[in-house]
């Protein structure tokens, strides 16, 4: 008797061994896996043309009752120009929305263009002097509902990204 279970403890050890082996190989494999370039939030959302990558792109968080038709609404972007030469982002519009602005420090309007040179990185929020805004909303936005917007580029090429309004527990209250 006392053979035979030492022979199944050895066996058990085996597989116990086989089966930590396994999952120290597993564990390695995920740390060493590259991550995706881009990974889409609930709140927002991420996309590239060439070497421009538009990275955390969504509309600020709506009052409590969302945007509503007619609003102005603050458009939230960091782009980075991976490249070797200045790229620029000559537009933005959206199906959803009269016009997309660029807003200057003295609340001027004007077409969206972002110029950035090789290897730039530029952070657009409502609280800086140089800001975007959608304007006109033909619908009601809700926390978490996606507009689409078209931005364009000097090239001419074009990426269409839904963007949504960013979810919070707490919606603050806006005049807007």
């Amino acid at each position: 008797m006392a053979k035979n279970r030492n022979g199944d403890r050895a066996a058990l050890r085996r597989r116990v061994g086989r089966i930590a082996l396994a999952c120290l190989i597993t564990g390695l494999a995920a740390a060493c896996a590259v991550p995706p370039p881009f990974v889409k939030t609930r709140d927002s959302n991420y996309g590239q043309i060439g070497d421009l990558q538009l990275l955390h792109v969504h509309l600020a968080t709506p009052p409590r009752e969302g945007w509503q038709p007619g609003a102005q609404v603050p458009l939230h972007l960091t782009v980075y120009n991976g490249g070797d030469a200045a790229v620029t982002i000559t537009g933005a519009s959206s199906s959803g929305a009269s016009a997309i602005s660029e807003v200057s420090a003295d609340g001027t309007r004007g077409p969206v263009r972002i110029e950035l040179d090789a290897g730039e990185t530029l952070s657009m929020q409502e609280s800086d002097s140089t800001r975007l805004e959608v304007d006109g909303l033909t619908s009601r936005i809700l926390p978490g509902v996606s507009l689409p917007i078209t931005f364009t580029l000097d090239s001419g090429e074009q990426i269409v990204l839904a963007v949504p309004a960013q979810v919070s527990s707490d919606p603050v209250v806006r005049s807007r």
